[in-house]
């Protein structure tokens, strides 16, 4: 009787200790989404007019970021004429994951995971 209990908190005890471990990588690949409030959206949108104005493209270094987009935390931002690439996370164990900023409406090439009500902000998964 006292093989049985104490084999049955052994096994306990060592789910406990997997679940620990394991937790963190299965949270990997779901993205954490960062909440983009009204005011932070239309920095952006105004961020992005004025570069898209001025002909940038491309990789934009972080020293250009506006806050609004500094506090997202993202790993890069890219701009493809007036369309914004916010890239919160560049994937590692899942594809990469951010925001789609844009003033035109957005075709869907597949990468969109969750058009917004304003058609211009979306959320998007790069696919592998």
């Amino acid at each position: 009787m006292k093989t049985n209990a104490l084999t049955l908190v052994i096994v306990v005890v060592l789910l406990a200790v997997a679940a620990a471990f394991l937790r963190p990588i299965i949270g990997v690949s779901r993205p954490n989404w960062p909440v983009i409030t009204d005011t932070d959206k239309e920095s952006i949108l105004s961020t992005l007019e004025k570069w898209s104005h001025e002909g940038i493209n491309g990789i934009i270094p972080k020293n250009q970021w506006p806050l609004a987009i500094v506090s997202l935390k993202p790993r890069g931002v890219n701009l493809y004429g007036k369309q914004m690439e916010i890239l919160i996370s560049g994937g590692g164990v899942g594809p990469g994951w951010g925001y789609l900023v844009s003033s035109a409406p957005i075709l869907d090439d597949g990468n969109i995971l969750v058009r917004s009500e304003d058609h211009r902000f979306h959320k998007f998964v790069q696919q592998n």
